[in-house]
């Protein structure tokens, strides 16, 4: 057997900690406050730990700091400066991913042990530098290949390079490309991955037009050509629409048929007389990701001018016809969510100042229902759904700052703040991102933008002071292997007893602890979240989520 935990104990004469609702600052193994960046963090739900990028303090270099709420630990040994340039991350397999930093891109499982350099583009032995890599759809295996634009060294060329995950191999592509943006949305019943590119056809020694792309081993196939711009941008609606964005901010809409494997435009037939300026799947509550996806598959909101320059606000309506939201005519810019448990009913941020907060609004009458408040929400306050709740700013008259609050659909749509035990609030929610039962807060504070976790079982003491204090060290940690771990201080007057549960609550281990050190052998355990349970003669002591991570 093998746990991953740590935790430090403050056990108490008499009484036990209780299971209560936390709110706590991420923060770096040094104690410092993460400051996210909106744009350039890259915050990722990647298994069961977030990964960002944060500026380590003591070393004043950018690092990837990962968490899972309780324990927050560097990626990589020493950072890189500031100055380098960095990526987003990539999945290569199940639990593997991919990034770059500077000159050299790694892949890692998500621990320190498991870095390791996948590329040095400075190596001198190496004839190209990669400069992009992309995710395609994989053959029978599990997890993506890679398509690879590199630059040769020598001639200054950009080429194409296709990376075998199963193999190792890598390749040149079948075709020469110049890829604007990949790893799309597939639209159609056929299996691959979407480009935005050209291809240049040797034979005529031209490049052809840009266009959306099917990519499938080393096959391409048009599917919707794009001409020419100045930025090129596709969304993916009801499930084989395809978006197209234009240089004047207007939208064109193509359906995809799988006779001729090709999508047509239907802008007009769909929306007669309006100039389209968004089409979107709505965001919804229903279970939440990673369950359900962030973006329902069938309900989508519209926003078009028509021939009088009216801007005007649409959403699906329960007969499948186009509904106005009239109180939002000519507004620049809304938020809007869905929940399948009000079918009646859409939510949404307005921007302007002519609605304030969260306004729910009656599809069927029009009529609406909002917070009351003084203050106007920015573009940075987003609606976020996750397991059946929606998640939003609501403005507190008493505290006069916007605060982190909820609609719980199963609790009869009831509203509230996420607020701890002690009363603790959660300022300037801008955005919120999930893990398990964790809502990580996007926190806009005078400092910077925070991530402040609010953990429904989180664990507050009561009863008198500590008497005595158990700390307990894990090295290494994390380790997909075996678990040292010693006791600081081990004089302690109960007996202890620690019982490991899987997420489920189903009984793993259960033992007693005697010694100040010992080891931990989890082998052959699956990969994921665990719970640990620290008891005194009985009563509980500590509880905490825990995480292995095998390789």
């Amino acid at each position: 057997m093998k746990y991953l935990f740590i935790l430090t104990l403050f056990c108490l004469g008499i009484s036990a900690d209780i299971m209560s609702q936390t709110i706590r600052t991420i923060q770096d193994p040094s104690g410092n406050d993460i400051l996210l960046n909106k744009d350039s963090s890259f915050l990722t739900v990647i298994n069961n730990h977030l990964m960002l990028y944060a500026i380590d303090e003591t070393s004043n270099n950018r690092n990837i700091l990962v968490t899972n709420g309780d324990t927050t630990f560097w990626l990589l040994h020493t950072g890189f400066d500031q100055t380098f340039s960095y990526t987003p991350f990539l999945t290569r397999k199940d639990g593997e991913i991919l990034f770059r930093t500077g000159n050299a891109w790694y892949i890692s499982e998500q621990t320190p042990e498991s870095t390791e350099l996948f590329y040095d583009n400075q190596e001198v032995n190496n004839s190209v530098e990669y400069l992009r890599i992309f995710e395609t759809a994989a053959v029978n295996i599990s997890g993506n290949n890679l398509l690879i634009e590199a630059k040769n060294k020598l001639s200054g060329d950009t080429i194409i390079l296709y990376h075998n995950t199963e193999t190792g191999n890598t390749s040149p592509f079948g075709s020469k490309l110049r890829i604007i943006e990949g790893g799309l949305p597939m639209v159609g019943p056929y299996e691959g991955t979407g480009f935005i590119t050209s291809i240049f056809n040797s034979n005529s020694q031209e490049w052809s037009e840009v266009g959306y792309y099917r990519q499938y081993t080393s096959n391409l196939t048009l599917l919707l050509p794009l001409g020419n711009k100045e930025k090129y941008s596709l969304n993916f609606v009801a499930g084989d629409r395809v978006v197209a964005h234009f240089d004047d901010g207007s939208k064109k809409i193509y359906q995809y048929y799988e006779d001729p494997d090709s999508c047509t435009e239907i802008t007009q037939s769909l929306f007669p007389n309006y100039t389209v300026l968004e089409y979107q799947n709505l965001k919804w509550t229903t279970y939440g990701y990673p369950l359900e996806p962030p973006l329902s598959y069938y309900n989508y909101f519209w926003k078009g001018m028509n021939q009088f320059g009216s801007v005007r606000y649409f959403v699906l309506g329960a007969l499948g016809e186009d509904v106005e939201i009239t109180d939002i005519r000519n507004v620049p810019d809304v938020d809007f969510i869905y929940s399948d448990y009000t079918t009646d009913s859409i939510y949404y941020y307005n921007y302007s100042n002519l609605q304030k907060g969260l306004i729910r609004y009656q599809i069927f009458n029009g009529g609406t229902k909002k917070d009351a408040t003084s203050v106007a929400f920015d573009s940075d306050y987003k609606l976020r759904g996750y397991l059946s709740q929606i998640y939003y700013g609501k403005y507190n008259s008493q505290s006069g700052k916007i605060e982190a609050a909820a609609k719980d659909f199963l609790n009869n749509g009831k509203y509230g703040y996420l607020e701890s035990s002690n009363g603790k609030r959660i300022e300037g929610p801008t955005d919120f991102t999930f893990l398990d039962d964790k809502i990580f807060v996007h926190s806009r504070t005078t400092e910077g933008l925070k991530l402040v976790v609010y953990d429904p079982n989180g664990i507050v003491a009561v009863g008198p002071e500590p008497k005595v204090t158990l700390g307990i060290s894990v090295a290494p940690n994390p380790s997909s292997g075996i678990f040292n771990i010693s006791y600081r201080n081990f004089n302690f007057p109960s007996k202890l007893t620690y019982i490991i549960t899987t997420d489920q609550g189903t009984l793993v281990f259960k033992d007693k602890l005697f010694e100040s050190e010992f080891e931990i052998d989890l082998t052959g355990k699956p990969s994921g979240k665990y719970n640990l349970c620290i008891l005194s003669n009985g009563s509980k002591l500590y509880s905490t989520s825990l995480v292995l991570l095998n390789k």
